[in-house]
Parts: C-alpha cells; structure tokens; sequence
C-alpha cells in the first residue's frame, strides 16, 4: 500500500514539529506495515532481485511465494533478453555509439546482477551465475563502451559506464581516474558528481562526499538516487536529523517511494536513540511513540521503554536530576554536545599553550562614529553550538540577509533583511582591514591565503595574535552571526554576496560556532549566499574580527 500525499505531508510536518520539541507529535501516521510481497515489488522494480527474493521467501502462502519466486526468475531471464537484443542491433548498426553503449549496458547490468546476488544473500536462486561468468560480463561491458567511445569521443554516458564497471568491481582509484576524467569534459553532468561522491562514500572519506552530491543534486534536482546516497552518507556520519530531512525530500517529489519511508522511520529512529544518550528523554519518547503510532517495531517498541525506564531512574536520584539542566533551569537550548574525540586533542592543545607576552598594540583604534541613518547592533562574540531552528531565528531576529534558500535541508529560506552596515576601509601596520560602525567589528579585508580545517583555522587565528596583526592580540574566529552580517543580497563584490569593500578571496568562511549534536561547524559561503555547516576536517578560508569600539 502506497502512502498518499496527504498521508506524507502528516510525516514532513509532524518530523518538523516533533523535532522542535512539541508535546502533541502528528509525524509519522497511519499507514500500517506492509506485506514481504508488497515489500518485494518495490524492490524487483529497482531490480534489486536479490532483495526481492528474501522478501518473497517469507511469503506464508505456499501457491503465492512460488509464483512470485517464477516471476522472479522470469525477471533474472529479461536481463539475457536484453543482452540478445542489443547483440543484435550491434550487427546490424556496428558503427553506431548508441548500440554499443546499449549492448554495454547489457553487460554490465548481467555482471552487477551476479555482483549483488553474490554479494548480499548467498543464496542458491538464481543458479546459472559463477565467478568467471561475473567477470566475463564486466569485461565484455568495457570492451563496448571503448569501442562506443572511439566512435563518439564526445558520450558521457559511456565514461560513466566504464567507471561504474572500475566502481563494481571496486578498483577505485581507477574508477575516480575516469569520472574526474569525465566532470572536467561534461561539466554540467550530473551523473558524474554522483558517482565520484559514490566512490568517496564507499571508501569512507567523507570529507568529500557532500560536495559532489550536492553538486549532482543542483545539476538534476529531481536524481532521486543522488538524494538516497545523500541521506546515508548522513546517517553514516551520525546526523540523523539531516538524514530525516533527506529522506522526506524523496518522499516531498516522490510521495509513492516507499523505501525512503522506510529509511526515514531508521534515521527517526536513530535519533530518538541518541536523545536517550544525551538524557533528552521526553524529546525521544515522544519520537519513540510517533513512530510506532504507524508502524510496529520491536527494536522501537524496546527503545521506547529502555528510554522511559532511563528517564524514570534518573527522575528517582535528586542529584541526577537536578543535573537535567535543560528542564530544570529553563535553558532554552537541550544538553549542550560534548567535544567529540577528534576535536578533544585540539581544545585541550589550545588550553595548555600559553601565549607569549604581546606588547601593547601601535595601532591607533579608531574612534566609532556611527551614521545618523544607520542603527548600531550588538552580536553575539562567544562562541556556541546552535541548532538549525537557531541559525533561522537569528537571520530573522537580526534581519540578516539570505540570498539562497536550503530550506530543502532544514536550513534557511532566503530572506531579504534590512541590516546595513557602514563600512570604512583602515589600515594599520600595513594591514588591511575594514570596519564596520554599525556592528563596532573590525575585519581582516581579505584573510587567509589558504584554506584549512576548523582545528587549524583556530590555530591561524592564534598566529595572527602573535604576530600581533595590525597592532593587535585580540584577533578570534567570528561567531555565526557576525559572519553571517556580511552576507548581501544580491552579488556585489564579483559573483560573491558581499561588499566590495572586502578582498574577493575568501568565498566561503568558518565560524567560531559549532553544530548542535554534530561534528561540524557553521559557516558561510559567499559564493552562494547562504550559511551552513561543514564538517571540521572540510577546508575552508578564514576571515578573522576583533571588537574596535563596545556599543
């Protein structure tokens, strides 16, 4: 049974609502669990067999399960059809591109055919696939798509082939070799950027997986596969939210795919867990329970009572519980994350280094002069771990600019504020910097010359103080909402979204803020015009503040 789109619009708005800690949860209702044929289908029309056939063997009806197990086999048999009919059209149009490509294609799904059976299930259906047969269709597979190539050198469909045929029978770096091979010919092809991201995913090197999928998502927004993958380098990663988020997008443009319900209800799921984890109990119950109100679950079903019991045994010692600060002292945020174990080294490194002694600054500050028509504001100059809901709040709150919308992500919607700034360009000991009267900040005008991790932006920052840059020790990453303050609305300094009074360089900058519940870290891309997350060990510029004048 297929949810309805108003069935999916119950989902995407009780996620939003249960994850913003309401009382009354209406995520996730009404659809009852669906049957191993039901189940089955789906997969066999994604011609996953393998998994269609572990599905179709806890049929209980005996007549039923063998005849779904026939069609099956009637399914294995059209991927032999296939290879006969393009064999054929070969003979006939031998110096057509398109009919090697197609009789690669043939190929190369038989050979992946044998790959996933071999690979998932183990199983003696169906019988007529061995090593060496697996391998002699991957090769013949490469061999039609060179030969398509060197007919038509311009095909972009036959270099994705032949790194998806490198991909399946995981040589990698070959594989990486001839997508990027492919991207720097076909630019705008879609395809491609999935693949490399693929790849990256496969080999766990998740510090480039984002960028490529996202980038295939922006070239062909309706790629459900790109979106897919998306969501689990989420999971894989720990952001659950974001997975959700990823997972009801498939459901928003294809409310009939039911394997994306499936996942969102695994990564709701997974979340809840980790509500447990950081003692937010009601947060996870409440998740628990909405999941269940549609779908019986054993493993839910257990983690709801685990994270009732949990709740209730903390409840029952007083100084346990006067340690649930986020209920107890009205804070408005939940449990704060601890530093994760990649990023422990760093801040313990940074507290033990001592600085050495600075001489007082040269420079001059200068003295702030505010214009009449311009209203002075006080950021945020702390650092602190936010959450989506925070970042939109505070580009409403301060009217910041928002040029491009990652609504689709949970993030902000683009918004045209009313802040203005007043710019001054300074410079002091050589240094160039720009100041800003309506914010009392002082700027590096241009930054870094490099990109760098989050750890090693703090260090540049530390080198700065030493240096004693401009005439000051005082240098330090800005917080989300100074650098976000920068953001214009339409591109005024090149094609970036910001005032020309700053050095074009640095397109996308970090924050001295973290992820809530995340091993990533704010920033800004002026490039684009939007503010997001990046995971610490991503590369991006540094554009360091200081504090000229207190409002």
């Amino acid at each position: 049974m297929n949810l309805s789109p108003k069935r999916l619009r119950y989902v995407f708005y009780g996620f939003l609502v249960l994850t913003g800690g309401c009382h009354h949860p209406q995520a996730l209702y009404e659809e009852a669990p669906r049957s191993p044929l039901e189940r089955g289908r789906e997969y066999e029309q994604h011609h996953r067999y393998d998994y269609a056939q572990q599905q179709y063997l806890q049929i209980d009806d005996v007549v039923t399960r063998n005849m779904t197990l026939n069609q099956l086999l009637a399914a294995w048999e059209s991927v032999n059809a296939a290879i006969t009919t393009a064999q054929q059209r070969v003979h006939t149009e031998p110096r057509k591109a398109s009919a090697r490509l197609t009789l690669a294609r043939a190929y190369y799904h038989k050979g992946l055919l044998c790959t996933r059976y071999s690979r998932e299930t183990q199983g003696d259906y169906p019988k007529d696939f061995i090593a060496d047969e697996q391998e002699y269709y991957y090769s013949q597979a490469y061999r039609q798509a060179q030969k398509a190539i060197r007919l038509n050198k311009h095909l972009p469909e036959a270099y994705l082939l032949i790194g998806e045929i490198y991909l399946a029978n995981l040589r990698y770096n070959d594989a990486l070799k001839e997508l990027k091979r492919l991207i720097v010919q076909h630019q705008d092809y879609a395809r491609g950027y999935y693949a490399i991201g693929k790849i990256y995913l496969k080999q766990k090197e998740y510090a480039k997986v984002e960028r490529y999928l996202i980038r295939s998502i922006k070239l062909a927004p309706d790629d459900i596969d790109a979106y897919y993958l998306l969501g689990q380098y989420y999971i894989d990663r720990g952001w659950y939210e974001y997975a959700a988020y990823t997972f009801l997008e498939i459901l928003r443009r294809n409310p009939s795919d039911a394997p994306a319900f499936d996942l969102l209800v695994d990564a709701c799921h997974e979340l809840g867990n980790y509500y447990v984890a950081e003692g937010q109990y009601d947060r996870a119950i409440q998740l628990f329970q909405a999941i269940l109100d549609v779908r019986s679950s054993y493993p839910v079903h257990q983690s709801l009572l685990l994270a009732k019991k949990t709740k209730s045994e903390v409840l029952s010692e007083p100084e346990q519980a006067a340690d649930q600060s986020p209920e107890t002292t009205g804070s408005p945020r939940q449990s704060e994350p601890k530093p994760t174990a990649a990023i422990e080294p760093v801040l313990e490194q940074a507290a033990d280094e001592t600085l050495p002694e600075i001489q007082p600054p040269t420079a001059q500050t200068p003295e702030q002069s505010v214009p009449d028509n311009i209203e002075p504001i006080q950021l945020r100059q702390t650092s602190a771990s936010l959450s989506n809901t925070e970042i939109i709040r505070m580009i409403d709150e301060y009217g910041f600019h928002h040029p491009h919308s990652l609504e689709t992500w949970g993030l902000a919607r683009t918004v045209k504020g009313d802040l203005r700034h007043a710019y001054e360009p300074h410079t002091a000991n050589d240094v160039p910097l720009v100041l800003d009267h309506a914010t009392g900040l002082m700027w590096q005008q241009s930054g870094s010359d490099s990109q760098m991790n989050w750890a090693e932006a703090k260090t540049y920052v530390q080198q700065l103080n030493r240096d004693t840059a401009g005439g000051y020790a005082d240098w330090r990453l800005p917080t989300i909402e100074e650098l976000a303050s920068l953001l214009e609305f339409e591109q005024k300094n090149g094609e970036l979204y910001i005032d020309p009074v700053f050095a074009p360089s640095q397109s996308f900058c970090w924050s001295a803020d973290s992820v809530m519940s995340s091993n990533a870290a704010w920033a800004v891309a002026f490039n684009s015009g939007h503010v997001y997350y990046d995971d610490l060990n991503r590369e991006n510029f540094v554009r360091a503040v200081r504090v000229f004048s207190h409002n």
